[in-house]
């Protein structure tokens, strides 16, 4: 043919008739049309098309005859079936259906554009009387014939005008990749031949809105391009494509991807809110009150196994991605993570990792860990020990730096702090206010221990049966400072030992008339005459303080505190309590003093030490006792000594003479006289005891050690505690300011005690915003009222702003108070008022 142009058509009938006539008595001849008898049609109207293939009287090539078992189209059944069409057109017309899709479906290997390749195929096929209705590719069509250059030799083309009807409307095909369209609402493609068939049929004329789930259809059909009828591809690759398109909430809503839990979440509650604006409605379910949203963060993150706890914190951090966060490790680590699951996990590596890190930073990383009882971290153990010896090694252990990076919830932290905390006090300037509040913040059960021995009482002469209570403080303190920083006496703590083996006559006399208190004279035996008590084994005077502080810490009120001399030797079986008949205790505590004989290893047998009292105080004594209704004595029989593995072996002593490591033994030898460093108890039983850190025999403690004469092995304790539910029962002091706000300029703040404590104040001891406790001069206190010099109070830990003041009054009774300093640059309502 010499025509270039498609001859055209309107109506199905028209076509089919002009088919007729072209396929009666057709015989190819060389130069005519019958040489590529091919009838190669193009529709405009879907309509048509569909009405085509249901009226045309020729037989049927169909593609779908070809699909194997498992919904696929190879090359080789794809080849062989246009193969057999054209033999089979040789004989008689036939209509091939579809050819669109056996075209979209071919597999194309060559660089050769595989459109025209069949394009070629179908016009210049000899003696084929094929007849091919297509539904699209007739812009590909024009292209092709461009440069076709046998247009004078080809197949009949035929085109159908251009009609106005109601065909035009839009064929939208949803590719569900998430599988969670509702198919009720569409005509659902489960397989590549029911696509097939839609176009073989002509049934594609009658479909609005059809889904595709199948993964393995959706990777063919998503990227075949269709024009003819006009479709609207609806991409649904993720859950958010599909809230868009069915609830109309926008993509921008998520900032982060949302969970398999938080999918099925939404999909179940959605519709409740149907009407409105559903986003914010599920935001409000979960959240509530803007106002409370950063505090929220303490609550959801809290370690919890319950599945709503997720949800709740998907939808936190989703919606912190676009709130402003008052903490700034909080938001730093909002910017960053996605996982809410991860967020305390970034948070803490977070503070190990960047080494010029900012301290506003860290200080807002330590103050949020720390509000958690047990923080949801979701890596292991090992892990976070692994980035933390990191942290050590990049900071080339620099104490000052690693002690701001550490939270405290971790062995492996409250180890590295009794390690560094000693280096930092060897230091000239010692342990800084502002590490030993990090401490406070992270451990502050060692911060409690430690903190007597961070200043200790300071050195003097005193008859020490007059004040013995005072002397038990001021060498506990020393022994402390010695046992932490040094493991090994200090030359102070040498000089108080030196004073105490000087004055032992006068301190035993005192015993016995009942200057000194001990378990068996002053007022103890009569507060526990037919009460119970808690034993306490082996827990000594050097221990009280984080025994106060444990109980108040559970919530319990400390109502007295007595230093207790021990009987000699100073051993659980030589404590009188148990043998007399003015009382038996509720309950015995041994674990402690088991602990005491097992090998030191220093530091890190003073964190064991900590850990066992915190285990005994809050989940023994409390959880048991908190619910009794009067208050209850915790006595202790002993102390213990750390240094008595350091002393010599005193080797002219047999071995089966010695105790407890060599600390005491049975006298045997017919002549004795006492030394400074050994003396004879016990009475008839004639016993030796240490009163130095040598010991009796060839061999010293390998652990720590008690039955000898030193201070700390002889100084017990009785602390009188009120349970919880009775605390409101007990009339407590009260400390107010004077006045709400101060400035820096005044000389003064004005604190008036009230309450109904009717012993005469003798002691006040003073920590202000957690820092180190120290002593109030008594000259500062007048008839209930205390006089503290601003002075006084700025260098001790003083700051602009709210100011947290904890009192101990005569040892025993805590007492808080606050009160609020003015900064100097703050503007007075005359300065705002005029400008200024």
């Amino acid at each position: 043919m010499t025509e270039t142009f498609p001859t055209n058509f309107s109506t199905v009938l028209e076509l089919i008739t002009i088919l007729k006539e072209k396929y009666i008595d057709l015989k190819p001849q060389i130069g005519s049309k019958s040489r590529f008898p091919a009838a190669l049609i193009f529709f405009s109207s879907k309509k048509d098309y569909q009405k085509f293939l249901e009226e045309a009287p020729w037989e049927f090539h169909r593609l779908s005859d070809i699909i194997l078992p498992d919904h696929s189209l190879s090359a080789y059944q794809l080849k062989k079936w246009f193969d057999d069409a054209l033999k089979k057109s040789k004989e008689k017309p036939l209509v091939l259906v579809p050819m669109t899709e056996f075209i979209r479906f071919h597999p194309n290997k060559t660089n050769i554009p595989i459109i025209s390749k069949f394009f070629t195929q179908l016009v210049q096929s000899e003696k084929s009387k094929m007849i091919i209705p297509m539904l699209d590719f007739y812009s590909n069509y024009q292209n092709f014939i461009k440069d076709f250059t046998h247009k004078e030799r080809m197949a009949e083309v035929f085109s159908q005008s251009e009609i106005e009807d109601n065909d035009n409307e839009d064929l939208e095909i949803f590719f569900d990749n998430v599988g969670i369209i509702s198919s009720s609402k569409f005509d659902t493609i489960n397989s590549i031949k029911d696509w097939i068939l839609l176009w073989e049929t002509g049934n594609i004329a009658f479909k609005n809105k059809i889904l595709i789930q199948n993964p393995k259809i959706i990777e063919v059909i998503q990227k075949i391009d269709i024009s003819v009828p006009k479709v609207k591809k609806r991409i649904i690759d993720n859950f958010k494509d599909y809230l868009q398109y069915e609830y109309s909430i926008p993509q921008t809503s998520f900032n982060i991807e949302p969970s398999k839990e938080v999918q099925e979440f939404i999909l179940s509650r959605i519709n409740q809110f149907k009407g409105q604006k559903i986003w914010e409605s599920f935001e409000t379910m979960i959240l509530g009150d803007e106002t409370e949203f950063e505090g929220q963060f303490f609550i959801f993150w809290e370690h919890s196994q319950r599945g709503e706890k997720k949800i709740h914190r998907w939808f936190w951090l989703n919606k912190g991605k676009n709130v402003k966060i008052l903490n700034k490790a909080l938001q730093d680590a909002i910017i960053t993570v996605n996982n809410p699951e991860k967020m305390l996990d970034q948070i803490y590596f977070d503070g190990l990792q960047r080494i010029n890190i900012d301290t506003e930073v860290l200080t807002s990383r330590r103050e949020l860990i720390t509000k958690f009882s047990e923080p949801l971290f979701v890596s292991d153990i090992a892990t976070f020990e692994e980035k933390f010896l990191q942290m050590k090694n990049n900071l080339g252990h620099d104490p000052t730096q690693i002690i701001d990076r550490i939270i405290g919830f971790f062995d492996f932290e409250r180890k590295t702090i009794a390690e560094i905390v000693p280096q930092l006090m060897r230091n000239q300037s010692g342990l800084s206010l502002s590490h030993f509040l990090i401490i406070k913040k992270v451990w502050p059960e060692y911060a409690e221990y430690i903190e007597p021995g961070l200043n200790p009482e300071p050195l003097r002469s005193f008859a020490i049966v007059d004040d013995f209570s005072t002397f038990a403080k001021t060498y506990i303190s020393h022994y402390i400072h010695s046992k932490v920083v040094y493991d090994q006496p200090t030359e102070d703590l040498e000089i108080l030992q030196t004073e105490f083996r000087k004055q032992w006559k006068e301190i035993n006399a005192g015993v016995i008339i009942g200057k000194i208190q001990s378990h068996d004279n002053g007022i103890l035996p009569s507060e526990i005459k037919d009460k119970k008590y808690i034993f306490l084994d082996g827990v000594g005077f050097e221990w009280n303080k984080l025994v106060q502080f444990l109980f108040i810490k559970s919530g319990w009120q400390v109502l007295d505190v007595i230093p207790i001399f021990s009987p000699l030797p100073s051993t659980t079986e030589y404590f009188p309590l148990e043998k007399s008949e003015e009382g038996k205790s509720t309950e015995t505590f041994d674990a402690f003093d088991k602990m005491l004989h097992e090998f030191y290893e220093y530091p890190r047998t003073i964190e064991n030490e900590i850990n066992m009292l915190k285990k005994i105080v809050e989940k023994n004594i409390h959880r048991k006792f908190k619910g009794y209704t009067q208050p209850m004595w915790i006595i202790s029989d002993h102390g213990s000594t750390a240094f008595a593995r350091k002393g010599k072996p005193l080797d002219r002593f047999n071995n089966e003479d010695k105790k407890h490591g060599g600390r005491y033994g049975k006298l045997t030898q017919t002549e004795f006289l006492e030394t400074d460093g050994l003396k004879i108890v016990g009475g008839e039983k004639k016993i030796i005891v240490s009163m130095t850190y040598d010991n009796l025999g060839k061999s010293c403690p390998r652990g720590e050690a008690h039955g000898g004469a030193t201070p700390e092995e002889i100084l017990a304790f009785a602390i009188k505690v009120a349970p919880p539910d009775i605390i409101q029962q007990i009339s407590p002091i009260q400390m107010k300011t004077e006045k709400l706000e101060y400035s820096p300029l005044d000389d003064s703040i004005s604190i008036h005690i009230e309450g109904k404590y009717e012993e005469q104040i003798i002691e006040i001891k003073l920590s202000i915003n957690n820092s180190p406790a120290f002593s109030i001069d008594m000259q500062h206190y007048r008839q209930r009222t205390l006089i503290l010099p601003m002075s006084l109070v700025k260098q001790n830990g003083m700051r602009v702003g709210k100011n947290e003041l904890l009192f101990t009054v005569n040892k025993k009774i805590r007492v808080p108070c606050e009160f609020t300093v003015l900064s100097g640059s703050e503007k007075t309502d005359f300065d705002k008022r005029f400008g200024f």
